[in-house]
């Protein structure tokens, strides 16, 4: 060949070449970047037709992913994966190529007993010659690429076989850029749907009511991703009583966010037609135990009822951590009976027990993530901390008893406390207390 001539195609090839990359740059998705690639391939080495191979690191072998047949209408992934065809390791020329990691020039593939017709026969297209060359990206075998049946001149050349090696290390790019991009995109969707149902589950807090006779009440949750497990309630009952209750759900994120919603569901019913706390837990036991036994999960839950006009307090637990006591000045351990998280057995029976709030008492009802909250240095937010932050709580109330809740400063301490350490699970606490001189 003229040498003029030979140096006019390879600029041609290379002009080819780096065109194909600008216009892989701009493919986002894969569904789009496998027919674009084809399309390339096979004008890069002018071809007849072309096909992609990707590797599957478990299994080893190689899965037809796209191919073009050369008349125009390409065959799509559904079309090829109905004919079932995977190639273990080693088989076939593509194979060969992936287990050894070199590109291959086949000029007659009649004569090479490395060829496997299975392809050929599913489609009906007739290989003659091929180039198949590895797609590697940075020691990973992403798959192979090839050309089949060189056009316009009886088979490829050594020249076309370098033309497709230089081209699969564009293709091993532009998959990898394509992977990243959906994978961010995907991220992004979920991001914006697990925003979502943080909102509609923030649905699910109630709007506090306004007690009478000095009583008080605060509360604060927030999950430690986008939705969480925990759940807290306050209803109000017609004989001017209220229930409040704190539960949580084992595990974090969207399953138990799902399960929590069924807890709600249930106490809300259940709480009108059986206000007595241990009566309460037992009926929503039962059905939670359908629900939740045979998947291993379980809710702990707390819940009191409490009148306002006389301080009057009766509670149930059902595995949960009991709630801080606050006695005047003083916080006291709160009586509590052997109980059983919710949906682990049937038939569990939940005692309640009784006690009363004098005026500047309360309750802080909480979940274990106050106390299984750890800091930078895998420190515990152990009963020694949480005291230190309870008396600094009491010792910032104003004097003439309208305090603050105790729970805000709590929340306060602790997020100090922990400092840039993730939050390790759902966080919620409802305060309950009596002013010690109810404002007229």
């Amino acid at each position: 060949m003229d040498s003029s001539l030979a140096a006019s195609l390879y600029f041609e090839r290379m002009e080819a070449l780096l065109k194909a990359s600008q216009s892989l740059a701009a493919i986002e998705s894969m569904d789009r970047l496998m027919p674009r690639l084809m399309e390339l391939a096979e004008e890069v080495t002018v071809a007849q037709a072309s096909s992609i191979l990707l590797h599957d690191p478990a299994t080893q072998e190689l899965s037809f992913w796209y191919a073009r047949t050369g008349e125009g209408s390409p065959a799509t992934t559904e079309d090829i994966l109905k004919s079932s065809i995977r190639l273990k390791p080693g088989e076939g020329i593509a194979g060969w190529v992936a287990q050894h990691r070199k590109a291959l020039l086949i000029e007659d593939v009649r004569e090479d007993p490395r060829f496997c017709n299975r392809a050929d026969m599913a489609t009906g297209f007739i290989t003659r010659d091929v180039i198949c060359a590895p797609i590697i990206y940075q020691d990973e075998l992403l798959g192979v690429i090839q050309v089949l049946n060189a056009l316009h001149k009886p088979h490829f050349d050594g020249e076309d076989a370098k033309v497709l090696e230089c081209f699969a290390c564009l293709a091993a790019v532009s998959i990898i850029r394509a992977r990243l991009l959906e994978e961010r995109l995907a991220q992004r969707v979920l991001e914006t749907q697990l925003q979502t149902a943080a909102k509609l589950q923030s649905l699910f807090w109630p709007a506090l009511p306004a007690l009478s006779h000095g009583a008080r009440l605060w509360a604060f949750s927030r999950p430690a991703r986008f939705v969480g497990g925990d759940l807290y309630d306050c209803i109000e009952l017609p004989d001017d009583s209220i229930i409040l209750y704190v539960a949580d759900v084992s595990g974090k994120g969207l399953p138990a966010s799902l399960i929590m919603a069924a807890v709600w569901t249930q106490l809300r019913t259940q709480a009108y037609l059986t206000p007595h706390p241990g009566e309460l837990l037992e009926r929503v036991n039962e059905p939670l135990h359908t629900l939740l036994a045979r998947e291993g999960y379980f809710v702990t839950c707390l819940v009191c009822r409490f009148w306002p006009a006389t301080g009057q307090v009766q509670a149930a637990m059902a595995g949960h951590p009991a709630p801080l006591w606050r006695c005047g000045e003083a916080w006291k351990p709160f009586p509590r009976a052997a109980d059983m998280p919710l949906g682990v057995s049937t038939g569990v029976r939940y005692p309640s027990v009784s006690m009363e709030l004098a005026p500047g008492d309360g309750l802080l009802l909480y979940t274990d993530g106050l106390t299984e909250a750890f800091n930078e240095q895998g420190e515990r937010f152990e009963e020694t901390i949480m005291a230190a932050a309870l008396a600094e709580a009491v010792n910032a109330e104003s004097q003439d008893g309208q305090r603050p809740p105790v729970g805000d400063t709590l929340v306060a301490r602790l997020d100090a406390w922990r400092g840039t350490a993730s939050q390790s699970d759902d966080l919620t606490l409802l305060e309950l207390w009596r002013e010690a001189t109810p404002a007229s």
